[in-house]
């Protein structure tokens, strides 16, 4: 099996259990703390027409929405799309959802005000033109934000792997269980993640490098932002992969 295909079936396997996941996620108070967080970077009046690039089950779609933004979502697993169909629909908001890939966009140039991803770029098999290619469709003076982790570094890192292994041990010391989420990966799923190519590589640095050869400007990061939009248990759980946010603006 090719990446692309591995990808597109793992995410068509796990896409009922990270439907459910995220119903979790919306129901507490975390999604306050991410529009917080997106509004320092793009707020409504300046940014309303909003891209989400690999949706998933729709979270960025229904909070955007309920806050005043125009969301358009895209995914390349159909059975992701049908999650985000029917979570829009409970949460009883409205969102353009499309059936299309990352690494080739639908739209026209210079369409969107904002282009957001969270937990995707580490699934693409070419990076470097995907961003090339969202920064086509976004405006001048658009933005986009990167939401993302060194998930899989630990393959190809002994001393993150290290760090990995600590948390994991913390995590059961303090509640008396495995994170599930990490520790029920089938071999197959792990060899994909190890094999693919932003695996490999130290981020955010290397986004930094280059959204700059790309032509980007303003480019900021924040190298750690697990502490205001994930819970007490993601947070120790995922100690040695910290989530970032990367934002890039198009000149």
């Amino acid at each position: 099996m090719n990446l692309k295909s591995a990808v597109e079936k793992n995410w068509s396997c796990e896409a009922q259990q990270y439907s459910e996941n995220v119903k979790i996620e919306l129901e507490s108070n975390l999604p306050n703390q991410w529009i917080s967080l997106i509004e320092k970077y793009v707020p409504r009046t300046d940014y309303k027409n909003v891209l989400d690039i690999g949706t998933g089950p729709g979270f960025f779609p229904i909070i955007l929405s309920k806050c005043g933004y125009t969301v358009t979502g895209i995914d390349c697993t159909p059975a992701m799309l049908d999650e985000a169909k029917k979570n829009l629909q409970l949460y009883n908001v409205s969102a353009n959802i499309l059936h299309a890939s990352g690494e080739s966009l639908p739209f026209d140039d210079n369409s969107f005000d904002c282009i957001i991803s969270r937990n995707v770029t580490w699934t693409l098999l070419d990076t470097k033109q995907s961003y090339q290619e969202w920064l086509r469709v976004l405006r001048p003076g658009g933005k986009i934000l990167i939401f993302d982790a060194n998930w899989n570094l630990k393959y190809h890192d002994q001393e993150v792997m290290k760090q990995y292994q600590q948390a994991a041990k913390d995590f059961r010391d303090i509640f008396g269980e495995d994170y599930s989420v990490i520790h029920n990966l089938s071999e197959e799923a792990e060899n994909y993640r190890r094999n693919m190519p932003m695996s490999k590589v130290k981020r955010p640095q290397w986004d930094f490098n280059t959204l700059f050869d790309l032509g980007a400007k303003s480019i900021c990061c924040e190298t750690d932002v697990s502490d205001l939009i994930w819970g007490e248990k993601k947070q120790i759980a995922y100690r040695a992969t910290p989530m970032f946010l990367m934002v890039a603006e198009k000149r």
